[in-house]
């Protein structure tokens, strides 16, 4: 089991929605600790029109509840974990590294008529709509949760393996 396995910081979770934090220390700082919170964000969904699942309302909720709580130990950032991308990161130029999920789409064929020929290629280029990303179409709202919250400095994700981008 991988809640079993030697050096696991996190025995005590069996699910992969947690938190927890991470500091040089057994006591827990503001200025030399950082939370990390690993959240669940789903996989395939079974509607085509959907393609990935999204955060459950109830993941939304919990992080709230754990913000709002009071209770966590003190951290200087928090960093967050999960494997689907929220739908925000669609449309945003890396700071560094490729987002090539459009350009994998090409190559594989799924990008549909007309747009998989010249000049249609340019012209969703020049638009700007080559930056997709592999994230739902429902949106959760832990994005706009994140930022009322404001506890958590960076996102990371890895669902999309034509990308390895900094947004």
């Amino acid at each position: 089991k991988l809640y079993e396995l030697p050096g696991c910081l996190t025995s005590a979770a069996k699910t992969f929605n947690f938190t927890f934090t991470v500091g040089p220390t057994e006591n827990p700082n503001s200025s030399s600790t950082a939370r990390l919170w690993v959240l669940d964000s789903g996989g395939n969904n079974p509607d085509p029109k959907v393609l990935y699942d999204t955060f459950p309302s109830e993941v939304v909720q919990s992080y709230r509840d754990l913000s709002q709580a009071g209770n966590l130990a003190p951290s200087a950032l928090g960093l967050a974990y999960f494997h689907i991308p929220l739908p925000e990161y669609a449309g945003l130029d890396p700071v560094s590294g490729v987002n090539g999920l459009f350009e994998a789409a090409l190559k594989g064929n799924k990008v549909p008529f007309p747009f998989n020929y010249e000049p249609f290629t340019s012209l969703v280029r020049w638009l700007g709509k080559d930056k997709v990303v592999g994230s739902s179409k429902l949106n959760s709202g832990l994005f706009d949760e994140m930022k009322k919250q404001e506890n958590i400095l960076a996102t990371f994700c890895g669902h999309d393996h034509h990308s390895d981008a900094v947004f």
